[in-house]
């Protein structure tokens, strides 16, 4: 399974993160997304993220977010909480769990939150906006964001007209910034890795 930013395809910008299913098999695929997030034992949890996935997702080939407790300094291979996102092919849309929040276990210190999908060569998912809640409040936020393919594009334009008009004195050598400028963002594109 392939773990990328998409810069074309998200809902806050700059970027999203898909989950491309690039092998043969139908398992498990799990990438973790933040772990030692602290919990409250008794309080009540809500999880709520965007999503989109193209692809054959049905019945047990599934895409979704998982929580997972420490208890009493072991990880519950259980899981606390599972976010399926709908079967099928669908476009961004805001899924959520519970209906009513889930009370954190007694002896729960700290949360890990994973992605997961099982689908077949070539299915797609998004994520974006993910927003974990305790007892009303905020308590972990990712918008999967990576500024680094605006970030090299911003530098590159820059070093370019600077380098253009510095190495000739003549303004209108300063559009060598938009080929070094293209350079910069393929170059922050390529190093944009979750």
């Amino acid at each position: 399974m392939g773990v990328e930013y998409d810069f074309l395809t998200w809902t806050s910008f700059p970027s999203s993160l898909k989950l491309v299913n690039d092998t043969t098999t139908i398992e498990y695929v799990w990438y973790k997304v933040a772990e030692g997030i602290p919990v409250k034992p008794g309080g009540k949890v809500t999880l709520e993220c965007m999503g989109k996935q193209v692809g054959h997702f049905e019945k047990e080939k599934i895409t979704g977010v998982r929580l997972d407790l420490m208890i009493n300094g072991k990880w519950d291979p259980a899981g606390f909480m599972w976010l399926a996102f709908p079967q099928g092919t669908f476009d961004w849309k805001k899924i959520s769990y519970p209906v009513s929040p889930k009370a954190v276990p007694e002896g729960a210190t700290v949360m890990m939150v994973r992605l997961y999908a099982k689908g077949v060569k070539g299915d797609v998912a998004w994520f974006d906006d993910l927003k974990i809640y305790q007892d009303g409040v905020l308590i972990y936020s990712n918008s999967f964001d990576n500024w680094k393919p605006y970030l090299g594009a911003g530098l590159g334009a820059v070093a370019g007209g600077v380098g253009g008009y510095l190495a000739t004195r003549k303004p209108e050598y300063a559009l060598a910034a938009l080929p070094v400028a293209l350079v910069g963002g393929i170059v922050g594109r390529l190093i944009a890795k979750p």
